[in-house]
């Protein structure tokens, strides 16, 4: 695994990979890949994240970019387009959004494109997202909150090494309506487990 310093610049490439995956700040260039993906995915991802809709528009891709731009700026949050080592094809996306930095808390989200599916590239972009939140950001712990219907996130939370910790009631709305949600966490010590 490689790992870029972090910086909080644009101009500066902010790169984590593996050698399979590739995880990097999304650019303006990327705005019709990110658009081709989501489209694509509208019926699997979108059953959980209400942005993917058959409504999504390339300027809301666009916009997603700017705002992504945004909240590095202001240390918010930490979002990665994920791409493919071998051919730079954008695969979905991961992201530490919910930043608190007085707890040194955040949340983790993540998203794989249909047609990457069953490759083990949601498991491979959740751990470089959490090094690089529990090492270069110095966050103790991430949360990820998971919809208890959505048995492929949490597959991927549990070969991640999060911890189980509990379900959360009405955690969750999404089409009109309360969805209960299981917790899982990492945190710094969590790491010295990993084999990579």
């Amino acid at each position: 695994m490689s790992l870029s310093p972090a910086s909080q610049s644009p101009d500066t490439p902010l790169v984590l990979s593996d050698g399979v995956v590739t995880l990097r700040r999304y650019r303006s260039a990327d705005a019709l890949a990110l658009f081709s993906a989501v489209r694509e995915s509208v019926e699997h991802v979108g059953r959980w994240l209400p942005w993917c809709t058959e409504e999504y528009t390339a300027e809301d891709s666009a916009a997603w970019i700017a705002r992504a731009d945004q909240h590095w700026a202001t240390g918010a949050a930490a979002i990665f387009g994920v791409f493919d080592c071998a051919n730079e094809r954008l695969l979905g996306g991961v992201a530490i959004d919910h930043i608190d930095g007085l707890q040194r808390t955040g949340n983790l989200g993540y998203w794989v494109r249909k047609s990457a599916l069953g490759a083990g590239i949601a498991t491979r972009a959740v751990r470089l997202a959490v090094r690089f939140g529990l090492t270069t950001r110095k966050l103790e712990r991430l949360e990820i909150v998971v919809a208890c219907g959505n048995q492929q996130s949490q597959r991927v939370a549990e070969k991640s090494g999060a911890v189980f910790e509990g379900i959360l009631r009405h955690r969750l709305w999404h089409r009109g309506r309360s969805h209960d949600a299981r917790l899982y966490s990492l945190v710094s010590g969590d790491l010295n487990r990993w084999v990579w």
